[in-house]
C-alpha cells in the first residue's frame, strides 16, 4: 500500500516536474483522501494517504 501510493506519487510527480520546469508552468495534483487527515480506515491506507498529503505540501513549498 505504501509503495503504491507514495512511490507512485513521487515517480509521477518527478516525471511531470521534468517537463514543467523548462516550460516554467504547470500544476501537479496528487489524489489523496480524508483518511490521511483524520486517520480513518485501515492503518496502512491512512498512513499512505497522509504521506501523499505531506509530500504534496512539501513539494508546493519547494
Amino acid at each position: 500500500m505504501l509503495a503504491i501510493h507514495l512511490d507512485g506519487s513521487f515517480f509521477c510527480t518527478r516525471a511531470a516536474a521534468r517537463l514543467m520546469v523548462p516550460a516554467r508552468r504547470g500544476s501537479i495534483i496528487n489524489p489523496s483522501s480524508i483518511a490521511g487527515l483524520a486517520g480513518m480506515g485501515p492503518i496502512h491506507y491512512a498512513t499512505a494517504k497522509g504521506g501523499v498529503l505531506g509530500f504534496t505540501r512539501a513539494l508546493a513549498r519547494a
